[in-house]
């Protein structure tokens, strides 16, 4: 099993999980936190996961926004790491286009 920190800037969000957390006697090993992304850089520490997954985050932001997070969950991805990130936005810039088509698609993933 792993620990997940999970963040989210809504109140209303964050009170579906916890219920859902406890429905699913998950609430030793899940610990949620209000903030926003925007506040990553003074949350954690360095290298602090293995996995960083990001779920309808990247189409509420602005393009210097996604830049800051993308470059936190960088930071905070321990060495081989993995950011996995659902998303329903297309990147405007060619390297973020680059490399959303050339990610993993969840389907391929045991293959």
């Amino acid at each position: 099993g792993a620990d997940v920190v999970a963040i989210d800037i809504s109140p209303a969000m964050l009170v579906l999980a916890e219920r859902l957390i406890k429905e699913k006697c998950l609430d030793k090993r899940v610990k949620l936190q209000e903030r926003s992304v925007m506040e990553l850089d003074t949350a954690f520490a360095n290298e602090s996961f293995d996995w960083v997954v990001s779920v309808l985050t990247f189409g509420e932001l602005l393009q210097e926004e996604m830049d800051f997070t993308l470059a936190q969950c960088r930071r905070l991805l321990r060495r081989g790491g993995r950011l996995i990130m659902a998303d329903e936005v297309w990147p405007a810039s060619p390297a973020g286009r680059w490399c959303a088509a050339r990610t993993e698609h969840p389907s391929s993933w045991g293959n």
